[in-house]
């Protein structure tokens, strides 16, 4: 079984409290220290409460690989690729159109590439971000390799 989140960045973490305190520092001025303490207080809470709700779980286990809430059976992934660097901003960027993508802007260095076999799936691949490409590839292809092995239909 293989869990990964992918979290925002620290510096995502700022944005919220930095934006809200603009707002903040406006109402307060203008209707009282209490209320633009409590503007900045419920604004920081809820763009924190955005970043948790943003972040992608991915997860493989002995039948699944899903991705937020996609899923896909792994009967039907062929064998995933761990990409990293330009290999997998070039597959992003420019590569098939159909393929599903699942990529946080601040999660776009690696990642892993699994085609898809199901020949009523409308997407020839997925593409999925990870900070840790290799061991989610490994853990999808033992995955995989037990999936193939346990099901009677192949």
């Amino acid at each position: 079984m293989y869990v990964e989140r992918l979290w925002a960045p620290p510096w995502a973490w700022l944005l919220p409290p930095a934006l809200v305190s603009v707002v903040a520092i406006a109402y307060g001025s203008a209707y009282g220290t209490s209320l633009g303490w409590l503007l900045f207080a419920v604004g920081t809470v809820i763009g924190w409460c955005a970043l948790v709700a943003w972040s992608t779980r991915l997860r493989v286990d002995d039948r699944v690989f899903r991705a937020g809430r996609a899923r896909l059976p792994l009967r039907y992934a062929g064998p995933p690729e761990a990409l990293t660097g330009d290999d997998f901003r070039t597959a992003v960027r420019s590569g098939d159109a159909r393929a599903y993508v699942v990529v946080r802007p601040w999660r776009t260095r690696s990642g892993v590439s699994v085609p898809v076999t199901d020949p009523e799936d409308p997407h020839p691949r997925w593409l999925v971000a990870s900070r840790h490409p290799q061991r989610l590839a490994t853990a999808l292809e033992s995955a995989r390799a037990q999936a193939l092995s346990d099901d009677p239909a192949e």
